[in-house]
C-alpha cells in the first residue's frame, strides 16, 4: 500500500464460487493475513482476471490477473487498484512444482 513498507506474501488461495464471485486469502510473513473479494471477468485454462470489490470490512477495487499451472495451483498473480482510498499494488510467484 502506498506509504507503507512492502509486505511478502507467504501463501495464496483462492475460491471461486458457481457465481463467479471470487475469494482471494493471502497470508503474509508478518502472520497477518488479507482478504479479497470480487467478481470473475475473464477466465481461460491458464489465466483468470478478476475485479476486485471488497477486502473484509473495507472498500476495495481494481484487477487481479492470475495465471495458474498444475493442479490449479497459482503460478503468478499481478494486481493493482485501490483499498479504502490506499493506492496498492500486488503480486505473487508460486513455487513451481
Amino acid at each position: 500500500m502506498s506509504g507503507r513498507p512492502s509486505q511478502k506474501v507467504m501463501f495464496m488461495s483462492l475460491m471461486i464460487d458457481p457465481q463467479k464471485v471470487a475469494d482471494i486469502n493471502m497470508q503474509l510473513a508478518n502472520g497477518n493475513s488479507i482478504s479479497f473479494s470480487g467478481h470473475v471477468i475473464e477466465q481461460d485454462a491458464y489465466n483468470l482476471r478478476i475485479r476486485l470489490t471488497s477486502s473484509g470490512m473495507a472498500n476495495a477495487n481494481g484487477t487481479l490477473n492470475i495465471r495458474y499451472g498444475t493442479q490449479q495451483s497459482i503460478r503468478n498473480l499481478a494486481g493493482n487498484g485501490e483499498l479504502d482510498g490506499q493506492p496498492f499494488v500486488l503480486t505473487f510467484k508460486g513455487k513451481m512444482k
